[in-house]
């Protein structure tokens, strides 16, 4: 349910908000702001992933997922891929490094 919020803008912004109405780009100052808050959800999102602990030490989690989405394509393609034998590797990794398998 929509609610009423009043705020006071710089003079930077509010001249933002005008020009971006004039242009016919958004309706109503509302709608400008909005927009620039969804922006803002959408990166505070990011950061909280980008937080998220994988064991001791944090990584960035979007920049290592990219990094190894860029990786598996470069690899080429894998013929003969078997979903059991991928389970066999991180069951053997699990061991190696002391953790068991779930």
């Amino acid at each position: 349910m929509p609610r009423t919020t009043s705020v006071q803008l710089k003079d930077h912004f509010a001249d933002f908000v005008e020009r971006q109405t004039a242009s016919g780009r958004y309706s109503s100052a509302e709608e400008v702001v909005e927009a620039g808050l969804a922006l803002l959800e959408g990166r505070v999102e990011e950061d909280e992933l980008d937080r998220l602990d994988f064991g001791p030490a944090p990584i960035r989690t979007r920049e290592a997922l990219l990094h190894a989405l860029r990786e598996g394509e470069e690899s080429g393609y894998v013929e003969d891929f078997k979903f059991s034998d991928l389970y066999e590797e991180i069951d053997r990794l699990d061991r190696a490094s002391g953790k068991a398998a779930q």
